[in-house]
């Protein structure tokens, strides 16, 4: 069998921390306040939605069948993640965008209101910027990858997600992060 090894696409870095700070910035400006925001209720805002936006990947993955699904605490990234054991092509994208569902569901909230408090501003920012790689690592697999048979994650030996290993039935194509 033919092994492929690449380098990850890496969505991860800096840029979604970047983008979610300056749509933060603008999203206080372009809100119609309702009042003068805390921080308890922007936080709380942004705390729900990381978890909402989590749970989504994870209840459609165990509607769609994903094999080996489970939530995980990262501590060193204080961010919650969606793991599995295996997955085809058709799973992979439809649990990708399934937090897309909460990105509709906060713009109706927003344009149907005739004043938007800014933690709810801030909760459609923070999905809509957390949304982005997920977007697109979809695209660029879903497409790519079409044909494979699974994509399954690649751990190092303390339990580190360090890449992915999509398989097909004469090669494998090992990214690694």
């Amino acid at each position: 069998m033919k092994v492929i090894i690449r380098r990850a696409w890496s969505l991860y870095a800096g840029l979604p921390l970047g983008l979610m700070l300056s749509f933060l910035f603008i999203s206080v400006s372009m809100c119609k306040s309702c009042s003068t925001p805390d921080i308890t209720s922007f936080i709380a805002a942004i705390v729900a939605t990381l978890a909402i936006h989590e749970a989504l990947h994870y209840v459609v993955g165990r509607l769609i069948g994903v094999n080996g699904l489970r939530l995980r605490f990262l501590l060193k990234l204080t961010a919650i993640v969606v793991e599995y054991d295996r997955v085809t092509p058709h799973q992979y994208v439809a649990m990708a965008l399934a937090p897309h569902v909460l990105t509709i569901f906060l713009i109706m909230l927003i344009l149907t209101s005739t004043c938007t408090p800014i933690p709810l501003c801030a909760a459609l920012i923070v999905n809509l910027v957390g949304s982005g790689p997920d977007t697109a690592l979809a695209m660029y697999y879903g497409i790519r990858h079409r044909r494979a048979c699974f994509f399954k994650l690649l751990y190092d030996e303390k339990g580190a997600i360090v890449g992915g290993v999509v398989e097909y039935s004469d090669r494998l194509v090992v990214y690694i992060f």
